[in-house]
């Protein structure tokens, strides 16, 4: 792998590139807004089908077609996808992520903007957005925005498929974090802290059904499905469609 990409990338992609390489520093950890940390789960950006939840298969099994992985990071997704048959582009922001990716297997992978139309030559059939990706546009609007570039991205019969957390369906202990969710929305902010160093704040969207549904009203897309929203803690993955 080209090392010169480790070191363009901050914190996350460093540490992708480390546990790749089997040389962690140290256990990477991801701090929130109010001083909370937890672990950055590592082992979950390397997992194979085996340790992916039900909802999971059943949405994957609507992709279709040509595939853009959106925050692909370390090819999670995208090297089953490839592996079940799939065109797959990848595309991350972190050039790290984007090494190990390409070095695992994923044939096409991309340092970028995922919502960037300008990357891309060919329209995708597929958008897949997993890991609650969708929700770094940070705020409603700019989940609006990312769905209209989406639709750029995709020819006329294109889809999304994305997945995100219901804060109203949060646990307790969460739900004092984030504060008032009446409308359904809630952010949640945290920034990579791995040695030595302290990435960017990442701000996430949290949002249910019924705000995704206010969400999708003013784009092009329509929600065709939604899986897993009876499921405890709220996870749920939902399906757009033109």
């Amino acid at each position: 792998m080209d090392s010169s990409a480790r070191e363009r990338s901050g914190p996350f992609g460093r540490m992708i590139w480390d546990y790749h390489e089997g040389d962690l520093a140290e256990q990477p950890r991801h701090r929130r807004d109010d001083g909370e940390e937890s672990e950055a789960p590592l082992e979950w950006y390397f997992s194979g089908p085996d340790a992916w939840p039900e909802v999971e298969h059943t949405a994957f099994a609507d992709v279709c077609g040509r595939v853009l992985d959106a925050g692909c990071g370390a090819g999670r997704t995208a090297l089953w996808l490839q592996e079940q048959g799939y065109e797959v582009v990848g595309v991350d922001r972190s050039p790290g992520a984007v090494a190990v990716a390409r070095d695992r297997g994923v044939e096409n992978a991309v340092v970028g903007d995922m919502g960037d139309p300008g990357l891309f030559e060919d329209s995708f059939d597929t958008v897949l957005v997993a890991g609650q990706q969708v929700g770094v546009a940070g705020d409603r609007d700019g989940v609006r925005e990312l769905f209209d570039a989406f639709a750029e991205l995709t020819g006329p019969d294109g889809r999304v498929i994305a997945d995100v957390s219901d804060p109203t369906e949060a646990p307790p202990e969460f739900r004092e974090y984030l504060g008032d969710v009446s409308d359904g929305t809630a952010s949640r902010t945290f920034r990579t802290v791995y040695d030595g160093d302290v990435g960017d704040p990442i701000s996430l969207l949290m949002f249910s059904p019924d705000a995704l549904r206010r969400i999708v009203a003013d784009t092009p897309w329509s929600i065709e499905t939604l899986y897993g929203v009876d499921e405890e803690g709220g996870h749920f993955y939902f399906v757009l469609e033109k």
